[in-house]
């Protein structure tokens, strides 16, 4: 497939086809408005940003500038690359650039998927599928479903966010405001995520739906998706400190949010197709239970299943989140589920300490991970 990229010459992405969102594994609503250089690796960014700079110098002069790679009269000038991806692939490519209508123009090519049969079909699927649930489940081959590529998941957690009151807050944004302030929001609530080994399904537009199947200390996912549920509060009531625009009589913290985590069986699955979409999504009563949970609950707090919170050693453990749950008896089930007791969080018990101890596993947990990889990948380079 011919991956499209059109930049301007600062190399602000303004417009990608599927193609290009699919080989870098990348969702469109989070690339529009970045810079080309996040297709690069860190090493070669300064480098590039130099390059453009030049490069809008000589084009002022020279308007039919041509380069190995950039070329407005020919087809493309074409060169092979190898750079790294987000989420940890290396891609060997052939890129070509051409100036149209003051604009750059990228046309990529993945060397690697220029396969035919089964190896194509697998990269194809691979690359509409989270990374590490690749990594977990299909690290040697895809299973052959004429229903569609799905994980049937065993007795783990999932954890909804939602903004509170995002429809008042956003009534009079710009369509373009909304999707900034949004997409910065949740790129912060996905980097946390991603450091207590969650993974962002999918994001709902004020909020999202986040799994915890990790592949390091495995048995330990409820305390994970816990602790980052914390997190997250923690980093919802940092951003409000500085506000996107003003706060409204009433309406409190601007990026204040509500969660629900629950724990049991579900399915992730990419779930439809059309010409221009791939969409994964995770489904099951553990979801529904999560997302009952989080909508029942207080702003600026989060609520648990009985489950969850036991898995968690909330009430035996030493560590940061002993004591900050207490226990919630309903007089009816709660609306949807079978749920007559669940956990929240006390009010106020998030103290500047907690915070910091909070943060500190998080960052320890995130370098044992990244060790653990590390220790994995050189298994696998020894027995290849």
């Amino acid at each position: 497939p011919l991956a499209i990229v059109r930049a301007d010459f600062y190399g602000v992405i303004q417009d990608l086809n599927h193609a290009a969102l699919v080989m870098f594994n990348l969702a469109k609503e989070r690339t529009i408005g970045q810079n080309v250089t996040i297709f690069m690796p860190q090493a070669l960014r300064a480098s590039h940003h130099h390059f453009l700079a030049a490069f809008r110098e000589k084009i002022k002069v020279k308007p039919s500038y041509n380069s190995p790679i950039v070329n407005n009269d020919r087809a493309f000038g074409e060169r092979i690359l190898t750079t790294d991806t987000w989420d940890g692939r290396t891609l060997s490519i052939t890129l070509g650039v051409r100036v149209i209508d003051e604009t750059l123009v990228a046309y990529i090519r993945d060397r690697n998927t220029l396969v035919l049969g089964e190896e194509y079909r697998q990269a194809q699927i691979k690359n509409s599928f989270p990374p590490k649930l690749v990594r977990k489940y299909f690290s040697s081959a895809i299973p052959d479903s004429k229903e569609g590529l799905r994980v049937s998941i065993t007795e783990k957690a999932v954890m909804s966010i939602d903004l509170v009151d995002s429809t008042a807050k956003f009534s009079e944004c710009s369509a373009e405001e909304h999707f900034r302030i949004m997409n910065f929001f949740l790129s912060e609530l996905d980097k946390i995520i991603s450091t207590y080994q969650g993974v962002t399904i999918k994001h709902t537009g004020d909020g999202l739906l986040a799994i915890f199947d990790p592949i390091y200390k495995e048995k330990d996912f409820a305390k994970f998706a816990v602790l980052c549920a914390s997190s997250c509060l923690v980093k919802a009531k940092e951003l409000s400190q500085k506000p996107p625009m003003p706060p409204r009589p009433g309406e409190g913290d601007f990026f204040s949010s509500r969660i629900g985590v629950s724990t049991g069986n579900f399915v992730v699955a990419v779930v439809g197709r059309t010409e221009h979409l791939t969409d994964v999504d995770v489904i099951g009563k553990t979801v529904n239970i999560a997302a009952r949970l989080q909508s029942a609950t207080p702003p600026d707090t989060i609520s648990i299943d009985t489950k969850t919170y036991q898995l968690a050693r909330i009430g035996t453990t030493k560590g940061p989140l002993k004591g900050l749950f207490s226990e919630v008896k309903l007089e009816a089930p709660l609306r949807g589920t079978e749920l007559t007791t669940l956990y929240r969080l006390v009010g106020n018990v998030l103290t500047t300490e907690i915070e910091e101890q909070i943060s500190e596993k998080g960052t320890e947990l995130a370098e044992e991970a990244c060790r653990h990889e590390e220790r994995l990948k050189s298994l696998r380079s020894a027995g290849a």
